[in-house]
């Protein structure tokens, strides 16, 4: 993961990750014809721990996942998404993290999911759409868009190749959108 996240985040040591996969990343390769990948990394004292407890027990119960629910104890780091644009000429890293310090009664990972679920239900409710099934490409011309990036912090990284090597170029640490609409904010 180093060589992926170094770039946008430094850390004395990586964590391990792996690619898996995820609806966005089948549609959004489907749809433009382009390659894409989800990479996931659990945090690291978090994966040391079932990774002990694997060892001892040949197995992964559910009252040895309950420990990292962020309600009973803090957990420690934040969880970061981002999408990573490879060009011939330059990288564009877009990236958010919430720290699980910054949530209450929950985890980053939940906030991240439930903002993409309550962006989708803006959508549904503001724009007018026939029923059926959307996917997040569908939504990017909506409300959804607005919403999410309204309450969730996302830094840009733009990074150009120079002698073989990409530095970075631009950093804007939170995208701002301008609307075409009545709302000033849409916030959880």
């Amino acid at each position: 993961m180093k060589k992926i996240l170094s770039p946008v985040l430094k850390y004395d040591k990586y964590p391990k990750g792996f690619t898996i996969l995820h609806e966005e990343n089948l549609t959004i390769g489907q749809k433009y014809d382009i390659p894409s990948k989800f990479i996931y990394a659990v945090n690291m004292k978090t994966m040391e721990k079932l990774e002990e407890i694997y060892k001892k027990n040949n197995n992964i119960y559910r009252k040895d996942l309950i420990k990292a629910d962020n309600t009973e104890k803090i957990l420690d780091g934040a969880d970061s998404i981002g999408v990573i644009l490879d060009y011939k000429d330059k990288k564009v890293y877009y990236l958010n993290s919430i720290p699980n310090l910054a949530v209450i009664g929950t985890s980053a990972t939940y906030l991240q999911v439930s903002i993409g679920i309550f962006s989708a239900l803006f959508s549904l409710m503001f724009d007018k759409m026939k029923n059926g099934i959307y996917f997040v490409e569908d939504l990017f011309d909506k409300h959804y868009k607005y919403y999410m990036f309204d309450n969730m912090r996302i830094q840009e990284f733009v990074f150009k190749k120079k002698n073989n090597n990409f530095v970075i170029d631009k950093y804007n640490p939170e995208i701002r959108l301008k609307r075409k609409n009545k709302f000033e904010h849409l916030y959880i």
